[in-house]
């Protein structure tokens, strides 16, 4: 009976271990702040990338200048919750955001950078996993849902 009961707090030590990391792990932003319309390679399984060509989807074309799109993108993004700004700028046309799911805050990144499209500004977004190697389409549902929120 005290193997179990050993045997049961060592798993749950461990389980509290890895819960700990997984919130504590430190982002590195140049690792993470990627430009979308550069990305080749990606695992569908683990993300979703939208861009205006050779991406999981197409993105609108909004009728508003890049810094116009980019701050009704980032308002919507920060009331979201369990999300932080992690790199870039309004001004720089390119920002990245960590989104942590509701129980174990498994972190998963989102970069969104504006594009110029026919007098208009479309969003090139790579939303991904940090961790596994299936996201079970989290990161396609985030991004429908934030283009969804945007004003048309």
């Amino acid at each position: 009976m005290q193997i179990l009961i050993n045997t049961a707090i060592i798993i749950a030590v461990l389980v509290a271990a890895f819960g700990l990391w997984v919130r504590v792990a430190p982002s590195n932003e140049a690792r993470w702040h990627v430009d979308p319309l550069r990305v080749e390679g990606w695992s569908k399984a683990q993300g979703y990338l939208v861009r205006p060509n050779n991406g999981d989807a197409a993105t609108p074309v909004f009728n508003e200048d890049a810094e116009g799109v980019l701050m009704a993108f980032d308002q919507i993004a920060m009331s979201t919750p369990r999300v932080i700004h992690l790199a870039g700028s309004v001004d720089t046309g390119m920002l990245t955001y960590e989104i942590r799911s509701l129980v174990w805050g498994f972190p998963d990144y989102l970069t969104v950078h504006a594009v110029p499209d026919d007098g208009g500004t479309s969003l090139a977004i790579w939303s991904r996993a940090r961790y596994g190697k299936s996201d079970m389409g989290v990161n396609r549902k985030r991004v429908e849902d934030w283009l969804s929120q945007m004003p048309s």
